[in-house]
């Protein structure tokens, strides 16, 4: 069941009416019959797989809990962890890379944060859950399950096993935050990956400039598709009463890499900073181990994206273009705050709480082509995430070099190629819609609270147009697909 299905359509209000009818003190139970009943639907094959990791964790936390009374409690402690970590780990390994079977729906997710709750057990960071109802509703709850946010012990399960209300801003929020989302999938993501997949499937007949503007348009794609759904599983939470971790931070608008990674995807990095970054030493063994530490979470992104060496040299590309700005930085000894900054265990780098820094009195001129120049270096680095094979990633790379192409094909020609002229007008404006709403962001930083804040004419003008948006040029135009996202895959 994926969020712009009608599936989910008639799912969601009957269990939004339900959660507020129900005493807030059994709302978990009705969370998770609710959220056990979407995957049902969604992947029912794998159902045993995802009850069994949330009793594995629970039984894992109980043991954590008796050990820590015991004579030798630091010892068993870190024996249990690390077969814990250790099996989940293993698992989703199997799963995912080794057998020849069904990969469980949003089995990669659902495991990190299984592996969060198992070590913040062990450092005593969060509390042992003692209900398994409660611990099975943290790794099911059905906004996030089937790719994320990643959400951590301290936010999420704090949040169930306290019980939360809910209240009219909070549902006229996340509401809102669904319509958006919608919104970045229907109009402009499907559309998108109509052009990117024809270019992309068959790379051998395209020249070099017909690559690089199926290359661009698949960086607005991927972003409009996953943030999309963020969009739609942070509001569908919050109208159920729950706060989760933001997601995206208007990442387009970094003037750097290391900052584009401090806005992108930030629930998964920052797991990866809290759980090995950090572990490894993070920026406390020298220049050196701490350029090594930064690729290796590059890497391990790339790895936990898939087993293709494209998303392996995509994850190291990126890490590369980090730990070089790091370099370049320093020797030119910047004004600013050291970009050392970017990659060191800050609690805000590769992490979930927003970066402001490029809000900062800077040089217009200078932050703008920084903002090209990064998107440019991560859009490069998108090309490989998007190929089939590295080969191909490679083969696209020569093209642009080799075969540019630049001024021998007809515009008439590329329009064509792109879909014609109504859908490129449609995309254009819907990527210009979202790069205003991010700059909007980058400097009000909760839109929802803007829009609330104007007069009455002007919200219901935005709720109108949004929605008008959806049904004539989504949901009904010639885009609308039931389409999965792209991080379902994953």
């Amino acid at each position: 069941m994926v969020f712009n299905s009608i599936d989910y359509l008639l799912f969601f209000p009957v269990i939004a009416v339900l959660n507020c009818i129900v005493p807030q003190k059994y709302r978990y139970v009705l969370l998770c019959a609710a959220s056990l009943l979407f995957y049902f639907i969604s992947d029912a094959s794998s159902l045993p797989v995802i009850i069994g990791e949330a009793l594995f964790i629970y039984v894992m936390g109980m043991l954590l809990d008796y050990v820590s009374r015991g004579d030798r409690k630091v010892f068993l402690s870190k024996v249990i962890t690390a077969v814990a970590v250790c099996f989940l780990t293993g698992t989703l390994i199997a799963y995912k890379y080794l057998l020849n079977i069904t990969y469980p729906l949003g089995m990669s997710f659902f495991t990190l944060m299984a592996i969060a709750y198992v070590i913040d057990v062990y450092r005593k960071k969060t509390f042992t859950e003692k209900n398994p109802l409660k611990m099975l509703l943290y790794i099911t709850f059905f906004p996030i399950v089937s790719s994320g946010p990643v959400e951590r012990t301290g936010n999420l399960l704090k949040q169930i096993d306290t019980g939360v209300g809910t209240d009219t801003e909070k549902i006229k929020k996340g509401l809102l935050e669904i319509a958006w989302g919608l919104f970045m999938k229907l109009v402009v993501a499907n559309r998108i990956a109509l052009m990117t997949a024809t270019v992309f499937e068959g790379y051998e007949g395209f020249r070099g400039i017909e690559i690089v503007i199926a290359t661009v348009l698949f960086g607005f794609q991927i972003y409009c598709d996953f943030a999309g759904y963020s969009y739609m599983a942070i509001g569908s939470a919050r109208v159920l009463g729950f706060e989760l971790i933001d997601n995206f931070n208007a990442p387009y608008m970094s003037s750097s890499v290391p900052k584009f990674w401090r806005r992108w995807h930030m629930s998964l990095y920052g797991w990866l900073r809290e759980y090995i970054y950090f572990p490894l030493g993070g920026s406390r063994c020298g220049t050196l181990r701490k350029y090594l530490n930064v690729m290796a979470v590059f890497v391990v992104s790339g790895i936990w994206h898939g087993e293709k060496l494209g998303f392996i040299f995509w994850g190291a590309l990126n890490g590369i273009y980090v730990v070089a700005t790091d370099i370049v930085t320093r020797s030119v000894k910047n004004r600013r705050s050291p970009a050392s900054d970017d990659v060191k265990g800050s609690k805000d780098v590769k992490g979930s709480k927003p970066d402001r820094s490029d809000r900062s009195s800077e040089n217009p001129v200078r932050k703008v082509c920084g903002i090209i120049l990064t998107f440019i270096l991560v859009d490069y680095a998108w090309l490989f995430f998007k190929a089939d094979s590295f080969r191909q990633g490679l083969l696209m790379s020569r093209t642009i070099i080799t075969d540019p192409g630049i001024g021998a094909i007809p515009l008439s020609e590329l329009i064509k190629e792109f879909g014609g002229v109504y859908d490129i007008v449609l995309v254009l404006a819907g990527i210009a819609l979202i790069i205003a709403f991010d700059v909007i962001k980058n400097r009000f930083k909760d839109v929802s609270a803007l829009i609330f804040s104007k007069p009455l004419v002007i919200r219901w003008g935005v709720y109108l147009v949004l929605l008008s948006l959806i049904i004539i040029f989504g949901l009904y135009g010639y885009s609308y697909e039931q389409t999965e996202f792209i991080y379902f895959d994953f």
